[in-house]
């Protein structure tokens, strides 16, 4: 039997839930794609798979930031000479190179 103290609770219980989900949208670590995936060309696409390329490296050290293809703009992103096209300044992939010992 229902009773106005379970459906008390219960409402309160879909009221505490659904009120925190907005709330934990905001605690993830995402890093937002400098370029949507979806418009990039297949060419560029199969590039970005090719060379591992990753939004977000582990390795702090070898961040695109601090490759020398990588050119800074406004923002979290940049342009990557190898890639041709828009990458995030915390991204990485196999052809980074030590700012300052790349070809010149």
């Amino acid at each position: 039997m229902l009773t106005r103290r379970h459906m008390l609770y219960r409402v309160t219980l879909l009221g505490l839930a659904v009120g925190t989900v907005p709330l934990l949208k905001g605690c993830t670590n995402a890093v937002s794609a400098c370029a949507d995936p979806a418009l990039l060309s297949v060419g560029e696409a199969h590039m970005r798979s090719t060379l591992e390329y990753v939004e977000r490296t582990p390795n702090a050290a070898e961040q695109c930031n601090g490759c020398e293809f990588f050119r800074a703009s406004a923002g979290d992103c940049g342009q990557c000479e190898i890639l041709n096209g828009a990458v995030s300044r915390q991204g990485s992939c196999n052809s980074w190179v030590r700012r300052g010992t790349g070809p010149s």
